[in-house]
């Protein structure tokens, strides 16, 4: 798997790093492995996908995964979502994906695509969005 998750139940935070190629198989193991346990399913999550060279991800496969992830949400959960990406190929995906998450979907989960781990954490911990928003409109 190109991914590591650390769950810490102190923090409620589920944070995963994933490196290398990405590609629709190893997101639904990361979707249904993680968020497939409702124990979760009103933590935050910290995606680090810095070390992300590649995603084979069509648009097609994007729409399935958008699905299977909201349906495993928790829609009456109030927690946020950080993607971390530098690399603008995988930075113009992720928004992509966070946008395509978003249209229509009545969950309270907050979404946020950057390109600093720090401002991630930062965002995590409460900051409002539109201080945080990426650097690069």
């Amino acid at each position: 798997m190109p991914f590591s998750v650390d769950i810490d139940r102190d923090k409620r935070l589920v944070a995963s790093v994933w490196t290398g190629e990405v590609d629709e198989a190893q997101c639904v193991a990361y979707i249904d492995d993680v968020w497939g346990d409702v124990s979760v399913s009103d933590y935050d999550e910290l995606l680090d996908f810095r070390a992300v060279t590649a995603i084979d991800l069509p648009l097609e496969a994007m729409q399935r995964l958008v699905s299977r992830s909201r349906a495993v949400a928790n829609p009456g959960a109030a927690s946020r979502s950080v993607l971390v990406a530098s690399a603008e190929l995988v930075y113009g995906l992720s928004r992509m994906y966070v946008a395509m998450r978003d249209v229509g979907d009545a969950h309270q989960r907050e979404w946020n695509v950057v390109d600093d781990i720090d401002v991630a954490r930062c965002w995590l911990r409460g900051a409002p969005r539109e201080r945080f928003n990426d650097r690069r409109r």
